[in-house]
């Protein structure tokens, strides 16, 4: 069988191809075990985390924005994909997404917390995660 229609070269070029695309650079971050304050009954845990990856993304909006009223404030969601290097680390449920270079200014600060991590693509070309964003109104302070 000729190379050219080999698996391998099949992978290599659907992951070449996958990165080129990642313009942004994005962290992901590993909350640490919350720890309880036993004078105040209160958890905190770290919100920088762990490193778990940082490099080339792409990000890009799947749904939203979405506005629900949480308590009086009302707060705009979005739904949106990240993908990385299938090279990087295995992203986890609830790891934090924080977009630090992007072609759109906006982007860049923003933070997503990971939702769902895909896997079982006969050919993965790059780790992609569906995230789930949240934007401060205007009554926040």
């Amino acid at each position: 069988m000729s190379p050219l229609y080999s698996t391998e070269f099949a992978l290599d070029a659907a992951q070449r191809y996958a990165e080129s695309n990642m313009t942004a650079t994005v962290r992901v971050s590993r909350l640490a075990d919350p720890t309880l304050n036993v004078t105040t009954g209160i958890l905190t845990a770290d919100p920088a985390g762990d490193t778990v990856y940082e490099g080339a993304g792409r990000v890009w909006t799947v749904a939203g924005p979405l506005t629900m009223g949480i308590g009086d404030e009302l707060s705009t969601f979005s739904s949106t994909f990240v993908s990385i290097p299938m090279s990087a680390d295995l992203p986890h449920v609830d790891d934090l997404v924080e977009i630090t270079a992007h072609s759109d200014p906006t982007m860049v600060g923003r933070a997503y917390r990971v939702m769902v991590v895909e896997a079982g693509s006969q050919i993965p070309a790059a780790r992609k995660m569906q995230v789930q964003g949240i934007q401060a109104g205007p009554e926040w302070s």
